[in-house]
C-alpha cells in the first residue's frame, strides 16, 4: 500500500513538458532583472565587511558596519581604497584594545 502511494504521489509532482517550459520562459523574461541577488563578502574586524558588486554596468564597492547596520558605497576604487583601509586599522585597533583588557 505504501508503495503504491508514493508511485501515485511521485507522478502528482512530477512536472509536465509544458510546466518545464513555462519555467524556461519566466526565466528568460527576469534575466538580468534582479540586481545586488548575490554578494561575495570580505569580512574584517569581527562584525564589518566589504563587498563589490556591478549595478547597471557601473561598479560598486560597499563598506558595510554589521553591527550598527550602516552601509556606505562607493564608486572610486581609490576613495573605497582609502576609506576600506581606515575602517581596518580603527578595526585592528579595537581588536588590540579588547585583547589588552583581557590580559590584565
Amino acid at each position: 500500500m505504501l508503495v503504491l502511494c508514493l508511485l501515485v504521489f511521485r507522478d502528482l509532482v512530477r512536472g509536465t513538458r509544458a510546466d518545464y517550459e513555462r519555467s524556461a520562459k519566466n526565466r528568460q523574461l527576469f534575466s538580468g532583472k534582479v540586481y545586488k541577488e548575490t554578494i561575495n563578502p570580505h569580512w574584517f574586524g569581527g562584525y564589518h565587511f566589504w563587498y563589490e558588486t556591478k549595478l547597471r554596468g557601473v561598479r560598486e564597492y560597499v563598506l558595510v558596519n554589521g553591527r550598527k547596520g550602516k552601509r556606505r558605497a562607493f564608486s572610486d576604487k581609490e576613495k573605497f581604497d582609502i576609506a576600506l583601509n581606515h575602517r581596518k586599522s580603527r578595526a585592528d585597533k579595537l581588536a588590540k584594545k579588547q585583547q589588552e583588557k583581557k590580559t590584565r
